[in-house]
């Protein structure tokens, strides 16, 4: 019993600090025009509310399947929890892939000399 009074706790802990912090990034985003305007910080968004989403949806779920060891929501949600939950992790993965491209894109413009060697250094005792 106690262990899943603790395990609850941690979920909710987890569960309302991924969603305010999440929705946190997504006000401040989008409350000022001079952020609005940057790809990264669309992209950013982008992950939050992904975020979001997977911990509004999947991870109550997930708990109470913890609890109960076994799945007592029905078939239907069963299947539209996982579909949801790949989404949900997809979205992320290539919203997480685009930032890396943009960020890359964004220093390979601003490197004055791009680097066309890499030189290993070794360090001997």
């Amino acid at each position: 019993m106690q262990a899943k009074v603790t395990l609850t706790l941690v979920y909710c802990v987890i569960i309302s600090t991924a969603v305010c912090c999440n929705l946190l990034v997504i006000v401040v985003i989008t409350s000022s025009r001079q952020l609005r305007t940057n790809v990264t910080n669309a992209l950013f968004v982008s992950l939050a509310v992904s975020d979001s989403l997977l911990a509004l949806v999947n991870m109550p779920v997930q708990l109470l399947y913890q609890l109960h060891n076994q799945w007592s929501l029905g078939e239907p949600l069963c299947k539209l929890s996982g579909y949801v939950q790949g989404v949900v992790v997809v979205s992320s993965i290539l919203t997480l892939t685009g930032i890396a491209v943009d960020r890359s894109l964004t220093h390979s413009t601003l490197v004055a000399e791009p680097v066309t060697k890499v030189e290993l250094v070794y360090c001997s005792p």
